[in-house]
């Protein structure tokens, strides 16, 4: 029934909350203080119907105004804390004064005036409260000195209708506390699964990470591979890959090209390699061999040069 100091997510989520709703909850007991003092200028001394509302009102006015212009601020864990607890206080005192002015008010004037002052304490509370719901203790806190203490008021008058009021009274105030806890509830369940999906997230991401880099270099020599080469050239050439063609088409034309280079240099070194094996292995196995090698070679060189002799006479 506190300021949940261990959980800088749940603090920092009611200060945000709280920064447009307590301009609001000022609002309306600002509205309703007003109208009760302008049906009881008549009937109630005027020190009842102008200072102390006056007072209390221009104290909800500073409160408002200072909420307001920080409701976009971001604090920090350490003045957050401090901040939900003196909303707390605020919260007691601001319902232990407003109580105290309206059970001094309510003996004067009509039935009617009166009547008037139960109702603004009953809507009242119930705005206020509903403002309030984001920090419990601060809700129930002011839901319990309101409708403890006006109810209580209200049955020793021993009129029957107020007594009948403090019964609805207090049975409403036991619904809207059993609402607050489960409001309460929920609201804490939704910012601690934000953090767990954060967290989650922010896993799921140093994994994906992991993953990358182990798919970008080989295992044996810790070497950057193809993976690692086409994501560099893809990060260095943005704007020819994003030209011409997509991402697999040019990493695959890139790739077969650099395939059938590599294969056709290959097999010329290997074709290469076996004539030069071929020809050393038969001219060390068969001596005839190499020497009509030679004599068919150097009697075809002289074909050659007469049949290019007798074109030349011709």
């Amino acid at each position: 029934m506190s300021v949940a100091e261990g959980d800088p997510e749940l603090v920092r989520s009611q200060v945000q909350a709280f920064g447009r709703q307590i301009p609001l909850l000022y609002f309306i007991l600002i509205v309703n203080t007003m109208a009760v003092t302008v049906t009881h200028l008549r009937s109630a001394p005027a020190w009842m119907t102008m200072y102390v509302p006056g007072v209390l009102c221009a104290l909800c006015i500073v409160r408002c105004v200072r909420w307001w212009r920080g409701r976009n601020r971001v604090l920090t864990h350490d003045k957050a804390v401090p901040e939900l607890r003196k909303l707390i206080w605020m919260a007691g005192i601001f319902g232990i004064a407003f109580t105290a002015w309206s059970l001094m008010l309510l003996p004067y004037g009509t039935p009617y005036e009166q009547a008037q002052v139960a109702f603004y304490m009953a809507t009242t509370v119930v705005g206020c409260v509903f403002c309030l719901m984001h920090l419990r203790v601060a809700a129930l806190l002011l839901l319990s000195i309101v409708i403890l203490s006006f109810a209580t008021f209200l049955v020793f008058t021993g009129s029957p209708v107020f007594i009948a009021m403090a019964v609805d009274m207090s049975l409403v105030g036991l619904a809207l506390a059993f609402i607050i806890e489960l409001y309460y509830r929920s609201f804490a369940g939704v910012v601690h699964t934000q953090r767990d999906l954060q967290a989650s997230q922010e896993k799921t991401q140093r994994l994906s990470d992991e993953n990358f880099r182990l798919a970008s270099i080989d295992s044996l020599t810790d070497l950057p591979n193809r993976r690692s080469f086409f994501a560099s050239l893809r990060a260095r050439c943005p704007s020819r890959h994003s030209r011409r063609t997509g991402p697999s088409t040019w990493d695959s034309s890139i790739w077969t090209a650099s395939s059938r280079s590599t294969t056709f240099t290959a097999t010329q070194a290997a074709t290469s390699c076996c004539r030069k094996w071929a020809r050393g292995s038969l001219r060390s196995r068969s001596p005839a061999f190499s020497l009509r090698g030679s004599a068919a070679t150097s009697s075809a060189c002289s074909r050659k040069t007469a049949n290019r002799k007798m074109r030349c006479w011709n």
